[in-house]
């Protein structure tokens, strides 16, 4: 499955060699530039500036070349300046969206942007797509009285109602949390399923022959990068186990943590998810007679 990686020129900072990338000037200005690329793409990495691109735009450059956006890996240069890391960070990505599956029309909602380009102000507002959970009912445990999405929803999305699960998609933030809650797997978010997540902290350890760290972050949060720690974003960290920081170090990292919301000023405020999967793991590790001390329970900085 072919994954492209568009990179905005306008000041690049994407070492040569460390990925295949097509490097266009004015990306961030004019999306649509994307078309102009020969060749036929199925998923993709977008590399832009922060603040001056309209994610709504870019998400119709990417259905105008058939790349289903849910699946697609946006990325902020701000988040480093460190060109290698920044070349080990899409090395991950690439992986990631390699690895997604697909979306249907059930996993979509449309939300209105949270910010707008100095470009976009005197525009009508254009609603930016994301995913959010569906329940296979086929799975699902709500005739055996199971209400585990129901009762660690923070929006009240889920009811349980005579033995079936009601959800609703406009109350849904969604966060994330009730898809790693399921204890049947009925729940799932298709920009951020399990099999993503292994393959981009895989690619990152293989990628740096010394052990690294894999910071688990919101989003929506903003944190500063951190020598030798990479940043695997997922919609909350609230929503991320702790068997997640384990299987991290299972699969190579040298350290694992999830960062609480307060944190790193994510606007959902769910510190509680991220400070039980730290403790979790780091009490594992305790018990088995390994360094507990590679989960870090505080933010890396």
């Amino acid at each position: 499955m072919s994954t492209s990686v568009f990179v905005c020129g306008d000041r690049p900072s994407i070492p040569e060699g460390a990925t295949d990338a097509f490097v266009i000037d004015g990306l961030c200005r004019d999306p649509g530039l994307i078309d102009l690329v020969d060749r036929e793409t199925e998923r993709a990495v977008v590399v832009l500036h922060e603040g001056a691109y309209d994610l709504s735009a870019v998400q119709k450059a990417l259905r105008g070349i058939d790349v289903d956006p849910i699946g697609a890996q946006i990325v902020d240069l701000h988040q480093s300046d460190d060109p290698e890391m920044l070349g080990v960070t899409l090395t991950g990505l690439v992986a990631r969206a390699a690895a997604f599956a697909g979306s249907e029309p059930e996993h979509v909602k449309p939300v209105l942007p949270k910010a707008v380009t100095r470009r976009g102000f005197l525009k009508p507002p254009v609603p930016v797509y994301v995913a959010v959970p569906l329940i296979d009912t086929q799975s699902c445990a709500a005739d055996q009285g199971c209400r585990a999405c129901v009762d660690v929803c923070p929006q009240e999305a889920y009811l349980w109602r005579a033995g079936t699960i009601v959800y609703d998609k406009d109350a849904c933030i969604p966060c994330g949390a009730c898809v790693t809650t399921c204890p049947v797997a009925a729940i799932e978010n298709p920009a951020v399923t399990p099999a993503m997540l292994e393959a981009q902290v895989r690619a990152i350890v293989d990628s740096v022959p010394e052990p690294v760290g894999i910071r688990f972050v919101c989003t929506d949060g903003s944190i500063e990068p951190h020598s030798g720690w990479f940043d695997v974003e997922v919609p909350c960290s609230s929503m991320v186990p702790g068997t997640w920081l384990l299987a991290s170090l299972l699969l190579g990292a040298g350290a694992a943590t999830a960062v609480p919301c307060s944190e790193s000023g994510c606007a959902l405020g769910l510190d509680d998810g991220a400070i039980q999967a730290n403790d979790l793991a780091h009490a594992v590790l305790t018990e088995v007679g390994l360094e507990p001390e590679r989960v870090c329970g505080t933010v890396i900085a």
